[in-house]
């Protein structure tokens, strides 16, 4: 699967400098985004890649995190041209409105 290392470096590469919200930091920097929490797989069945990405917000009550998950989804859109379905994560047992809901940001296909 070339295509979809790829897709998952042109997404990192996309993702890695988005600042943070509240600190003069990338999300990198602050291990908020990772290589390794992206993933990339075509579906043939959906004739589509599906991307997964998950994030870890630097503290457990973080309220920016919606806005994260927004400019993760924004970069991404406007780095991939191929048709995907976006699911962004926050990492599990990492936020304090976790027992809320499963902290799934965003859902989307393109």
């Amino acid at each position: 699967m070339e295509k979809c290392e790829e897709i998952k470096e042109i997404i990192y590469d996309s993702l890695r400098n988005i600042q943070d919200p509240e600190k003069p930091m990338t999300l990198e920097d602050l291990n908020v985004i990772t290589e390794e929490a992206i993933e990339v797989e075509y579906c043939q069945e959906m004739e589509c890649y599906q991307i997964t990405v998950t994030f870890l917000p630097t503290v457990p009550h973080c309220s920016l995190a919606s806005l994260i998950g927004l400019c993760i989804r924004t970069q991404i859109r406007k780095s991939i041209d191929e048709k995907y379905k976006l699911k962004i994560i926050v990492k599990k047992g990492s936020h304090a409105s976790e027992k809320e809901g499963n902290m799934v940001q965003e859902y989307f296909f393109y």
